[in-house]
């Protein structure tokens, strides 16, 4: 099982200055900046300058979890950032990754392998399930490692693999969120806008709710509203997690369970 990508991108600037009037502006017009700490608003501007992550194209975005002096955050950035910089440094000449093993017995594993134009053998990159699934406090995979192992395993991959083989051009640069060794149901991702009129129907914390409705109806779910909900919350995006919401409320209702 594997994907293969090539590209013949000519080299331009890696890096596109991002105005801190727009990093700003972009955390003005979601209504949370508020929610940030003096320190951390300073870090996620701080990085989003730096490394020229566009929040707009969500390049970047803040991750908050714990509470009081338990509170930590972290900037993290989408594994495409990784992809598509490497193609614009002029050297990528197409990359790959396979997937070997199952997790069931935990062999599973994710190898990347890039081919740089400057150099003259490829490199390869392996990231082992094992190594890289995130669990909750029982011990287990957490939901969106144990309904799409194969496809987090490969993000891993991929994302490390991409910083290593360009370390000059990603040292530094956000992890991926997939790399933090957090729950999702602790995250709050408080640098995504989430829309007025949807917000008034479902709770504060949408992601711990959609989480609860799939422990609770996960059979009841099964299938497309399933799959969707898992997307929404691996993608860590609370317009999607909202709407997701709303709609399992919705299908779950139609069944005759009432949340």
């Amino acid at each position: 099982m594997s994907e293969v990508a090539l590209t013949t991108t000519p080299k331009t600037e890696i890096i596109e200055k991002v105005e801190l009037q727009t990093i700003t502006e972009y955390l003005d017009t979601t209504g949370l900046t508020k929610q940030l700490l003096p320190n951390e608003k300073a870090m996620f501007v701080n990085m989003a300058q730096g490394f020229g992550l566009n929040p707009f194209k969500r390049e970047i975005y803040c991750t908050v979890y714990g509470e009081g002096q338990y509170r930590q955050c972290s900037i993290v950035t989408g594994y495409e950032v990784y992809l598509k910089r490497a193609e614009r440094i002029g050297k990528l000449d197409g990359w790959q990754v396979s997937v070997t093993g199952s997790f069931k017995d935990g062999t599973l594993a994710a190898t990347v392998t890039i081919h740089r134009k400057d150099w003259q053998h490829p490199f390869q990159h392996t990231a082992y399930y094992v190594e890289c699934v995130q669990k909750n406090k029982q011990g287990q995979p957490n939901k969106v490692w144990a309904k799409m192992p194969i496809f987090m395993t490969k993000k891993v991959a991929i994302a490390q693999a991409f910083r290593l083989c360009f370390s000059d051009e990603f040292g530094g640069m956000p992890y991926t969120n997939d790399e933090l060794n957090v729950e999702p149901q602790e995250m709050r991702n408080v640098t995504e806008p989430v829309q007025e009129q949807v917000q008034e129907q479902a709770p504060v914390d949408n992601r711990q709710a959609l989480i609860d409705i799939i422990e609770k109806h996960e059979e009841a779910l099964k299938g497309k509203p399933l799959e969707l909900s898992v997307e929404a919350l691996n993608a860590n995006d609370s317009v999607k997690i909202t709407e997701m919401y709303n709609r399992c409320i919705a299908y779950l209702g139609k069944k005759g369970i009432q949340i």
